[in-house]
């Protein structure tokens, strides 16, 4: 049991630093993306950016921030599957919503930073 509980926290740390990373890959492609289909400058940046008070930019960062968490999601389920936890599944949505909690938190106490950079 304690073994069980040790394997889940170490996941955790191994799994929040790859979808991190693999956070930051998404979100410079998306903007690469952007920029090279609708042809983006420095005032359309900034358009983006203010947007409805400044949910362009939220929008910005989520949008990847969900695609990063579709990708992983099979690969964490592979994971624990790999390691021989009994109950994958439900160590693999737990480690989600652990993530999706913590970053929405993040989001949520950055707002008035994420505000002034918009305005």
């Amino acid at each position: 049991m304690i073994m069980d509980i040790l394997i889940l926290i170490l996941s955790y740390v191994f799994i929040s630093i790859i979808v991190g990373l693999f956070y930051v890959v998404v979100l410079l492609s998306v903007f690469f993306l952007m920029k090279k289909v609708f042809r983006m400058n420095e005032s359309k940046w900034t358009s983006l950016f203010k947007m409805h008070k400044g949910l362009g930019l939220y929008y910005a960062l989520i949008i990847p921030w969900l695609i990063t968490i579709l990708i992983m999601f099979p690969i964490i389920v592979t994971w624990f599957e790999f390691i021989g936890v009994e109950n994958n599944m439900l160590a693999s949505v737990s480690i989600i919503l652990i993530l999706l909690v913590s970053t929405a938190w993040k989001f949520y106490k950055g707002r008035e930073d994420l505000a002034k950079i918009s305005r």
